[in-house]
């Protein structure tokens, strides 16, 4: 299903009560992740599943994918690189039920009001980044990909040429 979730905040109680599942692209206009990289997406792929989590409390399940470019770290070219995130996240209704499931490992929310699905995703792609981007060793022409010889190598010959050599 396309949809457009960063037009509208969305209700997560009343998502989880209906059981919805989004999937498609969606339009993506992330300010804050184009602040990391060398350009953002035009969109994104997104998929959700909201249902009843923990203690009957409404639950996101999500996954996004994006292609970004970042500038190398060690070479400073730009180059592709694809950002992809799972998450699931409980909407607790209670101060204690955020430090019980907190507890528990699980990523809680606990804001009244309807969900900005928008800073949601773009927030899951910013933690998607790695914390320096770099090509393969192949980017730095001073580093050999070949395997170096062992420094001590030639001290085995020097053993069994003394007979010591075990």
């Amino acid at each position: 299903m396309l949809f457009d979730p960063l037009a509208t905040a969305l209700d997560p109680q009343r998502l989880a009560e209906s059981e919805a599942r989004f999937e498609g692209r969606i339009v993506l206009a992330a300010d804050r992740l184009a602040a990391l990289v060398e350009k953002t997406p035009a969109d994104a792929w997104v998929r959700l599943v909201f249902d009843r989590g923990p203690w009957d409390c409404p639950r996101v399940r999500g996954e996004v994918q994006a292609e970004v470019i970042c500038a190398c770290q060690r070479c400073r070219e730009p180059f592709p690189y694809t950002l992809e995130s799972r998450w699931e996240l409980v909407f607790a209704t209670s101060d204690e039920q955020v430090r019980i499931l907190g507890e528990e490992g699980l990523d809680c929310h606990h804001e009244p009001g309807p969900l900005d699905m928008a800073a949601m995703i773009e927030d899951e792609l910013m933690l998607a980044l790695p914390m320096a981007p770099h090509h393969e060793p192949a980017c730095m022409p001073w580093v050999q990909t070949d395997e170096a010889p062992h420094p001590f190598a030639a001290l085995k010959g020097l053993f069994a040429r003394d007979g010591h050599d075990k």
